[in-house]
């Protein structure tokens, strides 16, 4: 008669199991038995399983445990912790330990992108800083922002491309790596964000107004390849300025709720009334600006002139208030952001009067080019549109030309 087949003895089986003098599994959530039979196991009211730290090691007498090197568990620097001494009174402590750890479900968290992480870490301790010399501003991007993008992936995604655009700007060896980064996070943050600004709400106003401005700057500072067309270039600015024109439509809607909320430091300079010259300008500089004002005159018909005639004087305001501003150097966009969609369709058409108007404006790009998002760009456009123009118009836009080819003196 063959001999009765030996098991391995437990004791954590389940009471049920017990009662019937069965071997218990000991499977969670529910045992082998208790299933079979169709009634409630104890290990559904438990979870873990308590075990002693001294039984678990007295499974392996010989061996004890080992680290997955193979090395001796007890020798590793977690011995104390897992084998404490046998006249310390907590050697029998029950501990909760998972039976069937390698069979529990993984949660459905996606793995960390470390990559990601990299990039999150420079933008609030390097990136958010660069914006302004302010410290209460430099504290909302570093602080209030990085809250507002945590319910918001579009947000962190525009976030992410700027910063990526920043250590492609720094990190020479890796600009490819963090330039399609930037491209990547930037393509996933417009469209994730614009569908939003169809409605804005007290909820997402935040959100979206530092979206606007962020996605717009990030696209302005992705690294160009250096054999980028010069026609390109203005379309590059182009694209900017209709993406900068979206912090209008924000405030808009949300200007109440937003000055109402953590992001107000970054609204106080926008208080300034730039309809008026607050600094005196350079002669020069003003010199130039009465310039393209007479060739507006003297070149432009029907409204457009009145147009870019009122265009002319927001940058004339623009360099006066600059020249005393110097705090937030990235106020040169905001010119950007309150040109009409008038003026935008003349840049698209290539009018030449538009073209020297944002001429004039690159120069004051040029003005901050030692912040690592502007860099040459301001030299580059005026290049650019100098290069559309014919020899006519390349008079009007010589100032311009002139001054770009040397470091920034008004």
């Amino acid at each position: 008669m063959p001999s009765r087949r030996l098991h391995e003895k437990t004791r954590h089986g389940c009471a049920k199991c017990k009662a019937r003098k069965v071997k218990c599994d000991v499977q969670r959530p529910q045992c082998g038995n208790c299933l079979r039979y169709g009634c409630r196991c104890d290990f559904q009211d438990l979870g873990l399983e308590p075990v002693t730290v001294m039984e678990k090691i007295s499974r392996h007498p010989k061996s004890g445990l080992t680290c997955e090197s193979g090395s001796d568990y007890r020798n590793s620097p977690w011995a104390e912790i897992v084998s404490p001494p046998a006249s310390s009174p907590s050697a029998e402590c029950l501990i909760p330990y998972p039976n069937n750890i390698y069979q529990l479900p993984l949660p459905t968290i996606p793995n960390l992108n470390l990559h990601d992480l990299n990039i999150f870490r420079h933008y609030a301790t390097y990136t958010s800083a660069s914006l302004s010399d302010r410290d209460s501003v430099q504290q909302t991007w570093r602080v209030a922002v990085t809250q507002e993008a945590l319910p918001h992936d579009f947000l962190m995604h525009a976030l992410l491309s700027f910063a990526s655009a920043h250590l492609a700007q720094i990190c020479p060896a890796q600009r490819q790596m963090y330039g399609e980064s930037a491209v990547t996070h930037r393509n996933i943050a417009l469209r994730s964000g614009i569908p939003h600004l169809r409605r804005i709400t007290p909820k997402n106003c935040h959100a979206l107004f530092v979206f606007s401005s962020v996605i717009a700057i990030s696209t302005f500072s992705i690294p160009n390849s250096p054999n980028i067309p010069l026609d390109s270039r203005i379309d590059n600015i182009l694209t900017f300025i209709v993406l900068i024109r979206g912090v209008n439509t924000v405030l808009q809607s949300g200007l109440d709720w937003i000055q109402a909320g953590s992001l107000e430091p970054l609204l106080q300079t926008e208080r300034v009334d730039w309809r008026q010259k607050i600094g005196p300008l350079p002669v020069s500089l003003r010199d130039a600006i009465q310039r393209v004002s007479a060739w507006n005159d003297q070149h432009t018909l029907g409204t457009r002139r009145e147009l870019y005639a009122e265009i002319i004087q927001k940058l004339e305001s623009f360099y006066g208030a600059f020249s005393i501003v110097t705090s937030d150097r990235s106020l040169v966009f905001i010119w950007c952001a309150i040109v009409s969609a008038e003026f935008v369709a003349g840049l698209r058409e290539r009018d030449p009067m538009a073209l020297l108007v944002l001429a004039h404006w690159a120069v004051l790009l040029h003005s901050v080019s030692a912040q690592w998002w502007a860099g040459e760009r301001g030299k580059l456009l005026v290049e650019a549109i100098y290069h559309e123009l014919d020899d006519e118009w390349r008079a009007a836009a010589q100032w311009s030309m002139d001054i770009v080819q040397r470091p920034w003196s008004p």
